[in-house]
Formats: structure tokens, C-alpha cells, sequence
């Protein structure tokens, strides 16, 4: 009875431990999903930075465009 009752504590406190290191995982994995969004958010903002800035120099080209063919005409 005694050694039934000691397997079973071995046994859960095996269990314990797996599921601690398997917790571990599981945070590090989130931690490496969380620097990725955040990396790719960084980079969504970087890059609609650059969309405005270029639909700002497109309207302008665009402006200097429609002011030389209206000096053409």
C-alpha cells in the first residue's frame, strides 16, 4: 500500500514538472508570437508612413503636372 501511495506521488509530481516545462513552452512560444505582431505592426505603421508620403509627392507631382498643361494651352 505504501509503495502504491509512493508511485503515485512520483507520478503526479512527474506530472507536475511536465506541465510546468510545458507551460514554459507554451510562454516562450507566446512571447515569440507577441514580438512578431508587434514587429509586423511596427512595419504595417512604417510602411503606411511611406503610402502617405508618396500619395503627398504623387498630389504634388500631379499639381505641377496640371499647372504646366494649363501654360501649354
Amino acid at each position: 500500500m505504501i509503495h502504491q501511495q509512493i508511485a503515485a506521488i512520483e507520478s503526479a509530481e512527474e506530472s507536475t514538472q511536465q506541465a510546468f516545462t510545458q507551460a514554459d513552452e507554451l510562454r516562450t512560444r507566446v512571447d515569440e508570437q507577441t514580438a512578431l505582431v508587434e514587429s509586423a505592426q511596427q512595419s504595417t505603421m512604417v510602411a503606411l508612413a511611406r503610402m502617405q508620403e508618396l500619395q503627398v509627392r504623387i498630389d504634388e507631382l500631379e499639381d505641377r503636372l496640371r499647372q504646366r498643361a494649363r501654360h501649354w494651352w
